[in-house]
């Protein structure tokens, strides 16, 4: 498979503009050193994540900074809240709730059992998955309750191994994954059912659009999409062989999968190509979440935590003492280039002193979408974009301008 890896770096030039440079993915300080599991974003500025060593890390400030709650019970492995203030953390044996935005922590007994993912539906419906744990034929379950978190009842699914990344749609409709068969009830957990089999291993972790559409990860780079509820599975072209561990989509276009060694992939046309994006670190990446396309966490091996505001792109506005007076794209250079080349173009004014919206693409020979360098607003300036496509064959590529008023597209030959 074709590996499209593009990154937007910063281009500095020894005159005497003013730059602004957006960075993609910033590796923070997390003050611990063990494996951080899990994360979840409230909002804009805060933040939870915990993991390995009993310790619950909170940021307030866009996830700059966190700071340590000694609350948690060991290995904590998945987080979800029901609301700002509300949630649960799930370790191996237990679950943790906080009412008051994680400041404090109480301990529900959830049963025996390894546990490993959480998810709730409101204040006082919520499920728990996991295995009994048994040595030689460990069988899946789903924990149910209807009361917050103080009483579970234990349902089997009848399968071999752990269940895990559990979704609920409403109080009675649901899934669980198990190794590579999606698990569906349709009341409350009592009962589970597969709409058949797959022939694909199995996989790591699974991320739910609706009842039907789902993505799911696993070795050797192995990215799967089912539309039918798990009854087939497409394979999607990532681009790597590295394990993947996590997935997350911001909405059904833009998504993100994490793995080993640095591995940050993001798409955005729902999974039909993916772009690596740079990230200066050779950590496993473990978990992800995004609030928006462009706001988003990963945290991961040794404490590693990575925050980004442009959904991982990096590009950089020169903002020079004459602001541009027309659209412009100028010709890639080098080109033909190898396997690098920088896309260079201007935004003037908006008459209604707004930014504008600017979409920049690239697209193969037969006219295919391969990679969005940029897609939102900016200000008025001269811009400057690094294109990387190392693992591209040769060709003839087009990479093409877009803004309210102004649409222009060129040609540029990639020469290895």
């Amino acid at each position: 498979m074709r590996k499209i890896f593009f990154i937007c770096m910063v281009y500095l030039t020894l005159n005497s503009l003013s730059l602004n440079a957006q960075n993609g993915w910033l590796q923070v300080s997390s003050g611990v050193s063990y494996d951080i599991n899990c994360v979840i974003i409230l909002d804009s500025q805060y933040s939870i994540c915990a993991g390995i060593g009993n310790a619950i890390l909170i940021s307030s400030n866009g996830g700059n900074n966190w700071t340590q709650n000694n609350s948690g019970f060991g290995f904590m492995r998945d987080i979800d809240f029901i609301n700002q203030n509300t949630g649960f953390i799930l370790d191996d044996y237990h679950a943790i709730k906080t009412t008051d935005k994680g400041n404090s922590w109480t301990y529900m007994d959830a049963g025996p059992y390894l546990k490993t993912n959480i998810d709730f539906i409101n204040e006082s419906t919520g499920f728990i998955s996991g295995t009994d744990g048994g040595d030689l034929s460990p069988v899946a379950f789903v924990k149910k309750t209807t009361n917050g978190g103080l009483n579970w009842a234990h349902y089997q699914l009848s399968a071999l191994g752990a269940a895990q990344n559990v979704k609920f749609f409403d109080s009675i409709n649901g899934i669980s994954i198990v190794c590579n068969r999606i698990h569906h009830t349709s009341n409350g957990g009592v009962n589970w059912y597969t709409p058949g089999s797959s022939a694909i291993g199995c996989l790591n972790s699974v991320y739910t659009l609706n009842k039907n559409s789902h993505f799911g990860c696993s070795n050797s780079g192995n990215i799967y999409k089912t539309e039918n509820g798990g009854l087939n599975w497409s394979r999607q072209n990532s681009g790597t062989t590295k394990h993947i561990r996590n997935l997350f989509f911001a909405d059904s276009s833009y998504g993100f999968a994490i793995g080993d060694s640095g591995l940050i992939l993001r798409t955005t046309n729902a999974g039909m190509n993916w772009i690596q994006q740079y990230s200066n670190s050779i950590k496993n990446y473990i978990d992800i979440y995004f609030i928006n396309k462009d706001t988003g966490i990963i945290v991961g091996q040794d404490g590693i935590i990575l925050r980004t505001i442009t959904g991982g792109l990096t590009f950089i506005n020169q903002n020079s003492a004459v602001i541009p007076d027309k659209f412009s794209i100028s010709q890639n250079y080098p080109n033909p280039f190898n396997p690098k080349t920088i896309i260079s173009y201007t935004i003037p004014s908006n008459v209604k002193g707004q930014m504008s919206d600017v979409k920049l693409n690239i697209y193969n020979a037969l006219g295919k979408e391969i990679a969005v360098l940029v897609n939102g607003k900016q200000n008025a300036g001269s811009y400057e974009v690094i294109f990387d496509g190392s693992n591209l064959p040769s060709g003839i590529y087009f990479y093409k301008l877009e803004t309210e008023d102004f649409s222009e597209t060129r040609r540029m030959i990639l020469l290895k």
